[in-house]
């Protein structure tokens, strides 16, 4: 094969994959081993395992680490972990810098990049693909991330922690990430089994939940459930939509029916001018109808969770004793 054909090819293959080149990939291409070797002594291309090159102009991304160790732990291996739960854009990882893949147990795996974890059962249904990666499905990314705690949270003490964090994990997962109960009920019938990582928690998870649960959808409303739930104050229904004489008025985050109490949890998205317009155009709505309306910020509910509460337990108590 001619040099400049090589480099073309080479070129391509790092081209679609992340700055990776396969010594597979290139062979089908007609680029032998030595051709190979030849670019990398040139220093044009990077070995990173066995079979495995990374162009030299191409950055050391964290896709590009994610590329090389599927390639290295071999062509069954999936992204999974952490890394597929940032692929899939779950909230709670969206800075996580991990690098993890799955393959199958028993093969020969060589894999210098990143963490290997070896697994028995991963089947098709629980595999898709993402940009050009094979990752691991939400439902089986909650399950396993259910039964890997984060290294500071795997101490008897930060358990409590990591369940907190799962259960917004999957909340998330079921309000913005596709994730639906029969899914996850799918996979932990699949996979989990007793004394499997992740089995307790995931089955406590979904019990807790219901099929027929609402999710929350923002970390502030997740917050707001979490500090309610840890009191002995009442639990709202979420995501209710309430109308007026004029027609529908809007879904509210919480609604406390008996009160006809609406709490309504605001993020910094509502501090813009525009927004707080149509809050207080919504809220005159609401309270003209003859709702109670109680407005919370996040940084409230982060920095003075007690205040808070003293103030919805003194709202609660008041229109109960009006009613």
């Amino acid at each position: 094969m001619h040099a400049r054909t090589a480099e073309h090819h080479i070129a391509e293959i790092g081209a679609e994959r992340q700055g990776m080149v396969t010594a597979e990939l290139a062979s089908a291409s007609g680029v032998p081993w030595s051709v190979l070797d030849h670019h990398c002594r040139a220093g044009r291309l990077l070995r990173v395992g066995r079979g495995v090159y990374r162009l030299r102009d191409h950055p050391w991304t964290w896709q590009t680490q994610v590329r090389a160790a599927l390639d290295l732990a071999g062509p069954k291996a999936v992204v999974g972990f952490r890394s597929a739960a940032r692929l899939h854009d779950f909230y709670a990882y969206a800075g996580a810098d991990a690098v993890e893949v799955i393959a199958p147990r028993g093969q020969d795996h060589r894999i210098v990049v990143g963490r290997l974890i070896e697994s028995r059962h991963l089947p098709p249904a629980h595999v898709v693909t993402m940009g050009g990666f094979r990752v691991t499905t939400v439902a089986r990314t909650c399950f396993d991330l259910a039964g890997d705690p984060d290294p500071a949270l795997r101490s008897r003490a930060g358990r409590t922690v990591h369940e907190q964090r799962m259960a917004r994990v999957v909340n998330d997962a079921l309000a913005r990430r596709g994730l639906t109960f029969a899914a996850e009920v799918a996979v932990l019938l699949a996979h989990g089994k007793r004394g499997r990582s992740g089995t307790r928690l995931v089955r406590e998870l979904l019990r807790r939940f219901g099929p027929q649960y609402t999710p929350t959808t923002s970390e502030a409303e997740s917050l707001y459930v979490e500090l309610v739930e840890s009191t002995d104050l009442p639990v709202p229904e979420r995501q209710v939509a309430l109308s007026d004489k004029w027609g529908w008025v809007g879904t509210v985050d919480f609604f406390y029916r008996p009160l006809r109490l609406v709490v309504e949890v605001d993020s910094m998205w509502h501090d813009g001018p525009l927004e707080k317009v149509a809050d207080t155009e919504r809220d005159e709505r609401l309270r003209g109808a003859g709702y109670g309306v109680l407005r919370v910020q996040y940084g409230e509910l982060m920095l003075e969770p007690a205040t808070f509460l003293r103030r919805l337990q003194a709202t609660i108590d008041e229109l109960a004793a009006a009613t």
